[in-house]
């Protein structure tokens, strides 16, 4: 969602589309996208705008790995309210010199295979994100709704610009019965939810609330403890309910042809050929090949 938005974005302005991110943490990903997003020219930037992105930057910062982080040297974050006081001239001679250094610091990160697919890099010394606990959130809630998955939901919409969309989800959630020519309301409940699971991907440079972070840390506790995978990993499907399976060759009707690299229920996940990872119900794929036959089918 992110990427689309900014390659819009870049495509109105005049400049080249975004890079295609390919380290193995997609939350990482998003926010290497985001962070490219910043660095882009801003002509006679105000001292407010400077504010706004600084604070992304910042926060972007936070939730990065260490590997990752550790290929940036940017100047000094924290210039306070300084910049309030700063001539035209000079803020863009620091916008540019900051701009710079995140360039700098995006090849070195594209450049560094140990952050790829095969990698020996470490990538989960993060914070959890609120994109994660967002994408948990509406996971479980649509497998079971109850009041712990809802109130679960709520917490994780409690990061800014999202309580409208939490907002229009208990709104249906109340209604007795449509309006007159109106979508049945299972249908307004789902779109709701979609759409608060179609923000989370920028939410990842947020940090998730203490409770998502402690439920984290618990269920990475007992796996070490008791040698098997958290909660989080065996929700992971390997089946389609639709019988698609990981690695199977799919067409769609706008992306084309790509893999099957993760299903959760009816929603794939797929590596579309020179288009990258996309998110699609399975209703909108049609298989292509039969896959090598995966080991959990054997």
């Amino acid at each position: 969602m992110v990427k689309l938005y900014c390659d819009e974005k870049a495509r109105l302005w005049g400049i080249d589309a975004m890079r295609d991110w390919k380290t193995r943490d997609e939350p990482t990903n998003a926010n290497l996208r985001l962070l490219e997003s910043m660095s882009r020219a801003w002509p006679n930037m105000n001292a407010d705008q400077a504010t706004q992105r600084l604070t992304t930057i910042i926060s972007i910062d936070d939730m990065l790995p260490k590997a990752v982080r550790a290929h940036f040297r940017l100047p000094s974050l924290y210039i306070g309210n300084a910049h309030y006081s700063w001539s035209q001239a000079r803020l863009d001679e620091w916008w540019s010199e900051l701009s710079s250094a995140i360039v700098v610091g995006l090849d070195a990160v594209e450049a560094d295979k140990d952050l790829q697919k095969g990698g020996a890099a470490t990538l989960d010394d993060r914070p959890p994100t609120r994109g994660e606990e967002l994408n948990d959130a509406c996971r479980a809630y649509s497998q079971h709704a109850n009041s712990t998955t809802l109130d679960d939901l709520r917490l994780a919409c409690s990061a800014p610009g999202l309580g409208q969309y939490f907002e229009r989800l208990t709104y249906w959630l109340g209604r007795k019965r449509p309006a007159p020519g109106r979508r049945p309301i299972a249908s307004e409940l789902w779109i709701a939810l979609s759409n608060i699971e179609a923000r989370a991907d920028y939410y990842h440079h947020h940090r998730a609330s203490y409770r998502y972070d402690d439920k984290r840390r618990a269920e990475a506790a007992s796996s070490a403890d008791e040698h098997h995978p958290s909660p989080i990993i065996e929700a992971l499907h390997t089946v389609s309910r639709g019988g698609l399976v990981l690695g199977q060759r799919v067409r769609h009707g706008k992306f084309g042809q790509g893999t099957i690299t993760h299903i959760e229920g009816d929603r794939i996940e797929a590596e579309f050929d020179g288009l990258g990872a996309k998110r699609i119900l399975e209703t909108f794929l049609t298989a292509e090949t039969l896959p090598e036959a995966h080991p959990s089918q054997q």
